[in-house]
């Protein structure tokens, strides 16, 4: 298959590929291996290469991860600046996965793994459709919740900050917070802060 046959196939596929896929395809590997010599493609991890697009959006490594991790979830603070809820931007992706999932190495993106309770992990995962692919996260009311589970290890003041932007949002829907908040037990971490701006 020719160089451009493969390339057509990248961007069928929101410009990614596996490697099994391609020689599916009958894509010879040394059409990969000038394609990442070209810097027109990179490894995202063993088996999963990903275009070089100019054009990527801002948050491709949400679906680098999301697209190398099947079960991982964009969560905590990295949803939360996602959302425009907090300025604390993570060095590191935020990424929750359920416990006993095994994390790989991500080539070219740094992240942090939260191994979370099926309690924890599963529910209110929204899917988001960026022009490069598709990325998990959780929503505002879960990673706002999960916020407040993290308070000692990232702090009170920033999960209290968050809280504060959520309730001045036109996305905010205090119901479905308070019922994840019950359910996650930080209502009672939350609620002083809820009368405070309420």
């Amino acid at each position: 298959m020719s160089h451009d046959e493969a390339l057509k196939y990248f961007k069928s596929n929101s410009g990614y590929a596996r490697m099994k896929d391609l020689k599916q395809m009958g894509i010879h590997p040394r059409v990969l291996k000038d394609f990442i010599s070209k810097k027109m493609v990179q490894k995202i991890k063993p088996g999963i290469y990903r275009l070089i697009d100019v054009n990527a959006s801002e948050y491709q490594h949400f679906v680098d991860l999301c697209i190398a991790i099947p079960k991982g979830v964009i969560c905590i603070y990295s949803a939360l600046n996602y959302y425009g809820l907090s300025e604390y931007k993570p060095e590191r992706i935020m990424l929750a996965v359920p416990q006993g999932c095994r994390l790989p190495k991500i080539e070219n993106t740094d992240f942090q793994g939260f191994f979370f309770s099926p309690q924890m992990y599963f529910g209110d995962i929204e899917e988001i459709e960026l022009d490069g692919g598709i990325f998990r996260i959780y929503s505002r009311e879960k990673a706002l919740v999960d916020a407040f589970r993290f308070k000692s290890r990232f702090g009170l003041e920033r999960a209290q900050s968050a809280l504060i932007r959520y309730t001045k949002s036109p996305h905010r829907h205090l119901g479905r917070l308070l019922v994840l908040a019950r359910q996650c037990k930080v209502l009672q971490a939350m609620l002083p802060f809820l009368d405070e701006v309420m």
